[in-house]
């Protein structure tokens, strides 16, 4: 939900070339309520990242968020808006997180933080990152 991460988002994605904004999406909003929409307009997506707060009591968001309370099910929901083959990088940096095994029951997961990690951080990772596909259903 901050328009400054959104604003350095868009110069990352122009430094990348991935200037075509009618494809490459960014979103400010309450996540749950973009879910809520996306799911009702049966939207599909090749490439989902997913990096949200350890914890959020926003004003613009209700009820709260912690991410080792609600993982399951942000991560249940959005993957359910993956395209077939499509994929879900998430991240977080909530010290001692440890990704709920319930998360296997839908999804393919590779644990992936260590090749996200530059040389200077190895020995003290300052966040989690896992790649997810979804199941079958």
């Amino acid at each position: 939900m901050s328009r400054a991460y959104q604003n350095w988002a868009r110069r990352n994605l122009l430094l990348n070339d991935f200037g075509d904004f009618k494809r490459h999406v960014l979103v400010c909003e309450d996540v749950l309520a973009f879910l809520a929409r996306a799911a009702q307009n049966r939207a599909r997506f090749d490439l989902i990242v997913l990096d949200p707060p350890s914890f959020s009591n926003s004003k613009r968001m209700q009820p709260t968020f912690d991410v080792k309370r609600d993982q399951v099910a942000l991560l249940r929901r959005v993957a359910q808006l993956l395209a077939p083959g499509g994929e879900l990088l998430f991240s977080n940096n909530r010290h001692g997180f440890k990704l709920d095994p319930e998360v296997a029951s839908f999804a393919a997961v590779e644990e992936i933080t260590q090749r996200t990690i530059p040389e200077d951080f190895k020995q003290r990772p300052p966040h989690g990152c896992w790649l997810l596909r979804r199941l079958a259903p």
